[in-house]
């Protein structure tokens, strides 16, 4: 199943450039250009990357960081914010409210197909964290007349006498 990243820039053509280069590198892209739009969809699915512009009508690409930060299903996706402002105090702000990466305009190519893999590999350790490993052991359980003893691989006994 193909990675998915949500690009929400209010400018179209940023947007489709974006698409256009995470498709490149076998990426779903959903786009947005509108930020309450965008709000809603982080609200109800799951993405493995998403990309902000900074300056939108509200909410802002900071905001919909803090709000991705909140949300249940996207509380650790990469956040990459796009602009092409480079003031200190704007890339403060962006990683202060969670952001991962900044991506500047124009659009470097390289630059973006570097942060597809950097959060692809954030994305499958994710994964790896969380997948479940069935292990299957062979138990003795052992009675006598006062206390239950269980022998396992991880040596469990409950001494308490019997009710």
């Amino acid at each position: 199943m193909p990675q998915r990243a949500l690009v929400v820039d209010d400018d179209l053509e940023t947007c489709k450039l974006i698409q256009l280069i995470l498709h490149s590198a076998d990426m779903e892209a959903l786009i947005s250009t509108d930020s309450v739009q965008a709000s809603e969809l982080l609200r109800g699915q799951k993405f493995d990357a998403v990309f902000f512009d900074v300056n939108m009508p509200s909410p802002d690409g900071i905001e919909l960081t803090r709000l991705t930060r909140a949300s249940g299903y996207n509380q650790e996706t990469p956040v990459i914010m796009v602009t092409g402002e480079e003031d200190p105090s704007v890339l403060g702000r962006g990683f202060q409210a969670g952001a991962n990466f900044f991506l500047f305009k124009p659009i470097n190519k390289e630059r973006l197909l570097n942060l597809s893999r950097v959060t692809h590999s954030a994305v499958q350790h994710e994964k790896r964290h969380y997948q479940r490993v069935v292990v299957r052991r062979d138990v003795q359980i052992l009675l006598d007349e006062d206390h239950q003893s269980i022998d396992s691989c991880t040596r469990w006994r409950r001494s308490s006498a019997r009710r």
